[in-house]
């Protein structure tokens, strides 16, 4: 998919951050539970930032590669 087609599309991360949960609550479910919690939320995560990345103009996100780009050579 090129970068307008995903312009196009509608973000698909139209959902609310995560609630969080104590960990103390967590660490009382099952282990494979926990590791499942853990990936869904890391998921969603990156699909947020990729949304945002995909759909930012470019003009607003240069900067962004400009500083990274300065920090990473220091």
């Amino acid at each position: 998919m090129t970068l307008s087609q995903a312009n196009r599309e509608r973000p698909r991360s139209n959902s609310p951050p995560p609630i969080p949960v104590p960990d103390d609550m967590i660490e009382k479910l099952p282990q494979q539970l926990q590791d499942l919690i853990t990936r869904s939320m890391n998921l969603q995560s990156r699909v947020r930032r990729l949304d945002i990345t995909i759909h930012t103009p470019p003009a607003d996100r240069a900067p962004i590669a400009i500083r990274w780009c300065r920090s990473s050579t220091a």
